[in-house]
């Protein structure tokens, strides 16, 4: 899983070489919408930083409250 982490963070440099992991752009995108909303949510900020250390795995940023947090900041809304 580390190394996932830091592929999914290499690749968004152009002077990365090298297979590139499967759902790659997902995961960027993903991430993307994580760090955005970590600069005003503070349980966001405080998961991703648990996931950043190895404390904690990545789907933990799946739970479904969490991620209603990280798709509200990121101007997401629900379907009525």
């Amino acid at each position: 899983m580390p190394w996932l982490i830091t592929l999914t963070e290499d690749f968004r440099f152009s002077t990365t070489s090298g297979p590139k992991p499967a759902g790659l752009r997902l995961l960027q995108w993903f991430v993307k919408k994580v760090s955005l909303a970590c600069s005003h949510d503070e349980k966001v900020y405080a998961q991703f930083i648990r996931v950043l250390h190895l404390t904690s795995h990545p789907f933990s940023l799946a739970n479904p409250s969490l991620l209603a947090r990280i798709f509200r900041s990121a101007g997401f809304k629900p379907r009525q």
